[in-house]
């Protein structure tokens, strides 16, 4: 069974108002609930009493004409769908169409498939699902691209902005900014820091009427001081003195070792590293300048294994005495050496 739709009609003839509920009643096969008013004022009244899917407004009405009616129903109801009719289509009605974010300006029906082409109208416009939201990253869209477009299509939205560390709301009625809360912050510095968030995200959700109204700033003077404050930001940010880098901690080479390696190498009871210039590297030089020596000139020995066609180069040496066990590790720069007593035989 398909939801029923509740339209406002609002029209002062009488007539054509009561032919036009009847008409459209028909076609919709009583999917549609129509109201009827006769005049603003009842208009206004069925506006408190009931909740409607669309609003269907004459433009020519005695004391209050339509786009005034449509002023004041915007206030209230920023998001419902509105039609006009007007009977004399001008330059000033689309004016007033596109000022006040009307859906559709159509000409009153006078025939048959005058009717017929306004139902099927209302019934495209009730079918369009209503926006839902979007979200985005802010390093792809700029926010700011995102309230332009709010406000210059006169939307009504709530725009949420977050990051890992915080989260607030923008609020946009009817094109103005009129709220903006973060924190502790509320109005125009909460709205100046949300658009200064670096790599944030954003929501764009349906309007939610807000507490308060903090702002009353145009919004275009709003994106121009979120702008400057910005560029003052980041002038600030590059005539800051830099830190020095702290000093790189010296890198001495790593045993990278296999299974079978690391039970060698356990519980060693010397340990040096040499590099190919004679330098060494790790463990206690005192007293070994002659091993040091020839650990080196053996690396550059081992070098030649590099270029001799089929060998590759030397990895892991080991070899075994009466008492203890060595090995030694090659890597690209340096030779590893480590020395421990062996094991007593059971």
């Amino acid at each position: 069974m398909s939801e029923i739709k509740r339209i406002l009609f609002v029209d002062d003839d009488a007539a054509f108002l009561q032919l036009t509920g009847e008409l459209m009643q028909q076609a919709s096969q009583g999917v549609w609930e129509v109201i009827m008013a006769d005049n603003p004022a009842e208009a206004l009244a069925a506006l408190k009493e009931h909740e409607f899917d669309m609003i269907v407004v004459d433009e020519r009405m005695p004391v209050m004409s339509g786009s005034q009616f449509v002023r004041l129903a915007r206030g209230r109801f920023p998001n419902m769908p509105i039609v006009m009719l007007t009977g004399h289509v001008s330059e000033q009605t689309h004016q007033t169409m596109k000022q006040e974010g009307l859906e559709v300006l159509l000409e009153k029906p006078t025939s048959s498939e005058g009717f017929h082409t306004l139902f099927l109208t209302l019934h495209e416009l009730l079918a369009l699902e209503r926006s839902k939201g979007f979200s985005g990253l802010m390093q792809n869209v700029q926010l700011q691209d995102i309230l332009q477009l709010e406000c210059l299509r006169r939307n009504s939205a709530v725009l949420e902005v977050f990051s890992k560390r915080e989260s607030g709301e923008i609020t946009i009625r009817t094109g103005n900014v009129i709220h903006a809360v973060v924190g502790s912050l509320t109005g125009e510095p909460a709205f100046y820091h949300l658009l200064n968030l670096q790599d944030g995200e954003f929501r764009l959700k349906p309007y939610a009427e807000p507490a308060q109204k903090t702002i009353t700033q145009n919004w275009e003077m709003l994106l121009m001081e979120a702008a400057q404050k910005r560029d003052e930001s980041t002038e600030r940010a590059l005539a800051a003195p830099r830190p020095e880098p702290e000093p790189l901690a010296p890198t001495f080479p790593a045993l990278i070792l296999t299974d079978q390696e690391r039970t060698l190498f356990r519980t060693p009871s010397k340990l040096l590293a040499v590099s190919a210039e004679g330098q060494v590297l790790a463990g206690e030089p005192a007293g070994q300048e002659a091993v040091i020596a020839r650990l080196t000139q053996v690396l550059a020995d081992s070098c030649w294994f590099k270029s001799a066609a089929g060998l590759g180069a030397i990895r892991l040496f080991s070899a075994r005495g009466g008492a203890a066990e060595c090995a030694l590790q090659f890597q690209p720069e340096s030779l590893v050496l480590v020395q421990r007593a062996r094991e007593a035989q059971p």
